[in-house]
Parts: structure tokens; sequence; C-alpha cells
């Protein structure tokens, strides 16, 4: 497990926070800590903190690479989410 802390809490302050979006940013973020991608589960939780409030999102990536990523849709850019669909 990773945890990252964003001084934001609202997704349009916080897409500007991940250079190259959510995907390429959370996907540096576990190469940066070693994370064996495609070898091990990897959850990574964005704690997201401004003033009092806190909002927590979830990426996960299965070791079994034919199980969809979970990623915090809310974060994605346009972009991102056109390759994808929201879970709900």
């Amino acid at each position: 497990m990773i945890v990252s802390l964003l001084p934001r809490t609202k997704p349009r302050r916080i897409r500007p926070l991940m250079p190259g979006g959510c995907i390429q940013w959370v996907d540096g973020v576990f190469r940066r800590a070693g994370a064996s991608l495609g070898r091990i589960e990897v959850a990574h939780w964005l704690v997201c903190v401004d003033g009092p409030a806190r909002v927590l999102h979830l990426a996960y990536l299965s070791a079994d690479r034919n199980v969809m990523p979970l990623l915090p849709w809310e974060v994605l850019s346009r972009a991102e989410k056109r390759g994808g669909r929201k879970l709900t």
C-alpha cells in the first residue's frame, strides 16, 4: 500500500497536481516506490486535505493484468475518462 498526501480536496484542484494525468502520475508513484507492477497487488490511497475538509481516493492494480484496475474516477482528466468507464 502506498499513501500520498495532497493539499487540495476538489477534483479540479487536484488534477493540476498530477502532471501528465492521474494514471501517469500514479504509475510514477508506484515505480518510484519500487512496486513490481504485474507481480504484486498495489493499492494507492490519495489523502486529500484542505483545511478541515478531508477526501480519500483509491487506486488499485491487481497483480493479474486481466483484472480491471480501480482508479479514482473523480480526479481523472477528460481524456483519461474517455478510455474507461465509471463503476457504480
